[in-house]
């Protein structure tokens, strides 16, 4: 194994190079010679036998190298094992560098290793062999870490360059650079290496080594210029420099200099394409001799595939000179022919200089096809068009002086059938001629002399039309409308999209408004911030972009409305143009809002009710009509809106505080009416269903703010009450109340209050006056004598049971006594003792034990006041009409009505109270026979529609609101349900159309009703799409004729619906259906009334597959 070892090391003979008294080793095996290895000094050279065989040839380097004081004293303080103390007594060391040599050239050492006299296993990327006193660990394999080693490195940097400068009077010139070390990376640890980089920086600016071309001089990295694609062979270099406006002190190196590009990274300059480019674009190069100089660079620098990069630069770079001696693109010369002839008054054809094509002569073939290549043609009118219009139109040259000879020349063309697609997609920038002048095809349509699809003359009257100047002979008129419409001339109204992926800079430099779109989408985040400082870095780029040519029209009203209606009839259309736009940056890409988006919310160009365009984010929603009317903007399409749309726009769908304010202070200066009063009533219910306030904002507006009396005038708000008591108490013709929307409960009434800081009057605050009072025990007897009937319809209703009904009822009517008064009133006066209500009334049911009325009870007039309070008393729910009848129909048709009515009369047998039913009743109250009213309508549970909803002359009253059931109450019993399919059909549409007739006589309210089954039936698990006091819900309406409180049977379908929808979702249930007897109630927010436990009777039953 030793033995091995010892041959590997020694069969290297770069193991001799540095030891200095050693020439010549011989390696023994007892007394065989196993091998020889030797160095010779010959010719300034290095020879390594192995062998007697050449094994390499090497040229040296040793320099000496000062140590100065600090670096002394900075050794003195390491320790001898980090620096032995003959370093820190030294005053000088050395360093050696060789360099390989073969067949008269440098050769670059792969992976070569650092000596110190012996090698180490330190690569440090030299293409040299460097000896020095390099401090190692142990076991030589690694560079100690000190300020030793990093002074070797600090010197290795400058001293490699200072050798290079002696080499330049060596035959190895120009193979120098296959030495040099470049810097190490700058995310290095290590103090050596970094140093190394630092000393080469000063090196790289101080040391002139590099070899001028065209001279003898030598010059630093730092003012070196890298000829890359040899222009120095075309021009000298005093004028390249002049040319490029570059400082004396720079200069080129010598062609023949090999490995430049490791100058690069250590500040030398590269002399680049677009350098040349701006040489030729230069006044100094404006000759012909420069211009034959240019042309056999690109030419010898692009042909055989040289630079194949360069080729797509130089077809739109002027730098061929024409007979004029001015530069011109290959896109705008031509190679010269005999046969065509220039008659066109509009454009001067160029050609290529005639010296130029002289100078080429001896290669013209190959120089033609290169030429043809970079697009040089020979002409003809394709190619006059393309070298000679399109730089027109590019430039904006063409007027009305010749528009029409040019497209006539366009028009010509275009019917040989010649032009290519790209020829189409150039003459689409072409302007045409219109009745308002010059304009861009795509902001033009065809006048109705062209026979357009649509004729938009009279719809968009100020819109672009094309002029008919164009066409000579009606036989063409037809090849016009192709050719124009090929260009993009509309013949109707449309969004464009340009689908394909561009770079922004670019089409920001194309498209007006691109750029405050870009940055309406950066305030808008709506794609990564972290990206937004690279966005003109060309990593950025925009695809499916919404283009609207016609968008300066959209400021028009008529064009405005002819548009968005147009556009809203093909919703999905528009909308899916309008959601593929996409952001490209470098870390990905991103939907973004499409430009039209941008355009609506920044520019007038959304109709509105005044007759004037805004932006879409200014305009209320269509569903506020109700509400703002004239006192702000709504926009104003001839079609309903959905609420995607209304999204889709940004339309305001919320009034602040201050908006309502200023809609009152509108309708108060207008005159009032019937319209007025339902937009006031409008503003007080949206107050009243937002919960919206702003204390500050309504102090300020009541100091001069009126609104509407209940009498019908204006009045200052500040002199106005509010009360939540019922209708009567309120005088109709006073003018200190503020005029309420019906419906409205004592809560919104409340809250009412406090949004406009009006004071509330409530019952509470009422004085009850009587006059004249005395007690009346008839009354009270003959409520007794009732009580059981009124028990038995109460206990069908609410399933309650009867006999605790009865009970009930007896309690509270003996705790009552009965007073009948010549006159009762209802009185409050405010701190200043203004009287402000001073009302008769006919009943009042104080809290105590005390029951008043006037009138004579016995007469139906009375007993019409009277049954509203005493079942009020008596707490018997919406049966005023039950208990008028019964008051006045003797026991025998009593009973025989609810046997009709199917009530149960058999519960009064069962506990033995026919036989005691009636007490006596004294004569003066016993009631006359004459004076029973009318008979009321006979009441059936089956459905027969005693009446038609459009026959109900009085208004709906508002349902009432149903959030809890008692089921503790309710007795477990049968309902028959309605098996006849048209029956249920026809229970079904008269409830639908009772809740419909509701709506709409409440607009004020319902802003929007959408009924899904007035045409047809829909078969939809709801039956109305309302929109109330701004909030879109859906209804479901379910119609019974009896007026029991039955269950309510849900699809499965309805149900997925309740709870998708949650608190915008209602049931509407009409009882009484089809009978005089009618009423309606609602339950909201059916999903959490339903998940706290209500409406549902436990247990419930679950089906777990």
């Amino acid at each position: 194994m030793i033995y091995k070892e010892i041959v590997d090391v020694f069969n290297d003979c770069q193991i001799i190079l540095f030891l200095r008294k050693v020439s010549k080793i011989t390696f023994f095996n007892g007394t065989d010679c196993v091998f020889i290895i030797q160095k010779i000094i010959k010719d300034n050279t290095v020879q390594l036998f192995n062998d007697r065989t050449l094994e390499s040839e090497w040229i040296l380097k040793e320099m000496t190298i000062g140590i100065d004081d600090n670096l002394s004293k900075k050794l003195a303080t390491l320790s001898d094992t980090e620096c032995p103390q003959k370093l820190k007594e030294t005053k000088h060391t050395k360093l050696t560098f060789a360099a390989r040599v073969q067949n008269d050239k440098l050769l670059a050492v792969p992976r070569s290793v650092i000596y110190s006299y012996l090698p180490t296993k330190s690569q440090k990327g030299f293409s040299f062999l460097i000896n020095g006193d390099f401090l190692t660990n142990a076991e030589r394999t690694e560079l100690m870490q000190n300020i030793w080693n990093e002074f070797l490195f600090k010197e290795i940097a400058v001293k490699q360059l200072e050798w290079f400068t002696e080499l330049q009077n060596t035959m190895f010139k120009y193979d120098v650079l296959k030495l040099l070390k470049g810097k190490y990376p700058s995310y290095s640890s290590s103090v050596i290496e970094l140093g190394f980089n630092d000393s080469l920086d000063i090196a790289a600016k101080t040391i002139s080594f590099l070899p001028v071309e065209q001279t003898e001089d030598l010059t630093t990295i730092v003012n070196s210029i890298r000829d890359t694609y040899n222009l120095s062979k075309c021009f000298n270099s005093s004028t390249i420099l002049d040319y490029l406006n570059l400082p004396s002190t720079m200069s080129i190196i010598d062609l023949q200099m090999n490995d430049q590009s490791v100058l690069s990274e250590l500040g030398s300059k590269d002399l680049t394409f677009l350098e040349v480019i701006f040489m030729v674009n230069s006044d100094k190069a404006n000759n012909i001799n420069s211009a034959i100089r240019f042309m056999v660079f690109f030419y010898n620098n692009t042909i055989k595939n040289n630079n194949p990069d360069w080729l797509p630069n130089l077809k739109t770079v002027s730098f061929i000179m024409d007979q004029h001696n001015i530069y011109k693109s290959p896109q705008e010369v031509f190679y010269p022919i005999a046969q065509y002839s220039d008659s066109l008054s509009f454009s001067q054809l160029s050609y290529i200089h005639p010296q130029i094509l002289l100078h080429f002569k001896t290669a013209e073939l190959h120089y033609k096809q290169w030429l043809s290549n970079l697009g040089v043609k020979e002409p003809d009118n394709v190619e006059v068009f393309r070298k000679a219009i399109v730089p027109l139109i590019n430039q904006n040259k063409i007027d009305k002086n010749n528009i029409l000879e040019i497209t006539d020349f366009v028009f010509t063309t275009h019917k040989s059938k010649n032009f290519s697609e790209h020829d189409y997609e150039n003459l689409r920038k072409l302007p045409v001629l219109t009745n308002n002048g010059l304009y861009k095809s795509s902001q033009t349509y065809f006048s109705d002399d062209y026979n357009p699809d649509k004729k938009l003359s009279k719809i968009l009257v100020n819109a672009n039309f094309l002029a008919t100047d164009y066409v000579k002979s009606e036989d063409d008129k037809g090849e016009w409308k192709v050719f124009f419409k090929r260009i993009g001339v509309r013949d109707n109204i449309s969004i464009d999209i340009i689908e394909e992926k561009i770079e922004r800079v670019f089409f920001e430099s194309q498209n007006e408004e691109a750029k405050s779109y870009f940055t309406w989408l950066e305030s808008k985040e709506e794609y990564p911030g972290l990206y937004h400082s690279y966005r003109y870095s060309g990593q950025h780029h925009i695809s499916h972009f919404t283009k609207i040519e016609f968008r300066s029209h959209l400021a028009d009203l008529d064009f405005s409305k002819f548009f968005w209606s147009s556009m809203l009839d093909s919703w999905d259309t528009l909308k899916n143009k309008c959601s593929n736009t996409k952001y490209f940056y470098r870390g990905g890409s991103s939907p973004v809002s499409s430009f039209l988006n941008y355009y609506i919310v920044s520019f007038p160009s959304v109709p509105a009710t005044d007759g004037i365009c805004y932006r879409s984010v200014e305009l209320f929603s269509p569903n506020f009509k109700a509400i703002v009317g004239d006192s702000f903007p709504v926009v104003d399409f001839p079609v309903a809106t959905t609420k995607e749309q209304i999204d889709f726009f940004g339309f305001k769908t919320y009034l602040s505080v201050s908006e309502c304010l200023a809609i009152l202070d509108n309708l108060a200066a207008k005159s009032i009416s019937g319209d007025t009063t339902k937009q006031i009533f409008a503003v007080y219910n949206y107050v009243i269903g937002h919960g919206i306030t702003d204390k500050n904002a309504v102090l300020e507006w009541r100091k001069n703010a009126k609104v509407l009396a209940i009498n019908n005038t204006i009045q200052p708000v500040e002199k106005l009450y509010i009360t939540n008591i019922n209708s009567d108490v309120t005088p109709v013709n006073s003018d200190r109340f503020l005029k309420l929307p019906l419906g409205r409960i004592s809560d919104e009434i409340v809250a009412l209050s406090e949004f406009l800081m009006i004071p509330l009057i409530s019952e509470s605050m009422l004085e009850f006056v009587s006059h004249g009072e005395s007690e009346d025990q008839a009354l009270k007897a003959a409520i007794e004598s009732k009580l059981t009937y009124l028990a038995i319809i109460h206990s069908h209703n609410t399933s309650d049971e009867f006999v605790k009904v009865v009970e009930r009822l007896r309690q509270i009517l003996n705790a009552k006594n009965f007073f009948r008064a010549d006159k009762l009133r209802l009185v409050y006066s405010n701190e200043e003792k203004e009287m402000i209500i001073d009302i008769n009334i006919d009943v009042w049911n104080t809290r105590s034990k005390q029951f008043y009325y006037t009138g004579d009870w016995k007469k139906p007039v009375t007993l019409y006041s009277l049954s509203s309070g005493l079942c009020e008393m008596l707490e018997l729910k919406n049966m005023e009409r039950e208990f008028e009848l019964i008051f006045q129909l003797d026991d025998q048709d009593i009973l025989d009505w609810l046997v009709k009515n199917k009530f149960n009369t058999e519960q009064i047998e069962e506990l033995g109270l026919f036989v005691d039913i009636h007490h006596d009743i004294t004569e003066e109250g016993s009631i006359d026979e004459n004076d029973i009213a009318e008979k009321f309508s006979e009441f059936s549970i089956d459905f027969v529609a005693q009446l038609q909803v459009e026959e109900i002359a009085h208004s709906i009253s508002s349902p009432v609101v149903k959030e809890l059931v008692d089921f503790s109450a309710i007795n477990v019993r049968q309902y028959t349900q309605v098996e006849n399919d048209q029956t249920r059909i026809e229970i079904g549409r008269w409830a639908e159309e009772y809740a419909n007739k509701y709506f709409k006589e409440n607009s004020e309210i319902f802003t929007s009703v959408k009924w899904m089954n007035e045409n047809e039936e829909s078969f939809l698990p709801y039956d109305f799409e309302i929109t109330e006091l701004g909030i879109e819900k859906l209804i479901e309406v379910k119609g019974t004729p009896s007026n029991d409180n039955l269950p309510v049977l849900l699809s499965q379908e309805e149900w997925k619906v309740l709870f998708a929808t949650g608190k915008d979702y209602s049931i509407f249930r009409v009882l009484g259906a089809g009978t005089e007897n009618h009423r309606m109630e609602r339950t909201d927010d059916l999903k959490t009334i339903i998940s706290e436990g209500r409406l549902i009777d436990f247990p419930i039953k679950l089906y777990l597959e």
